[in-house]
């Protein structure tokens, strides 16, 4: 698991706010580590596509085999939360 100290500190070095009521976009946070504060399974990497104009995507930075598991994305019912800062972080 990626040490989310590390992970704040390269957002804060990007000017990015990382306090506890700072909500940070999935834009911001693909920016850094390899993706496991965002539930990848497998090493990741974000760099730019080869497709023209595409921007950048997530790639996989490992080989991935058949039938793997790559991603886990948990969800939480909007019905039970009644604040974001009720929301665990990443969840």
């Amino acid at each position: 698991m990626v040490d989310r100290g590390y992970f704040e500190r390269a957002l804060r070095e990007q000017g990015v706010d990382v306090s506890p009521t700072s909500l940070l976009l999935a834009s911001d946070n693909a920016k850094f580590g390899d993706g496991q504060l965002q539930g990848w399974a497998v090493k990741t990497v974000v760099k730019q596509s080869n497709i023209p104009g595409a921007g950048s995507g997530r790639y996989a930075d490992e080989a991935v085999g058949k039938d793997a598991v790559i991603c886990y994305k948990p969800s939480v019912a909007s019905a039970v939360v009644a604040s974001l800062h009720e929301a665990k972080f990443n969840e």
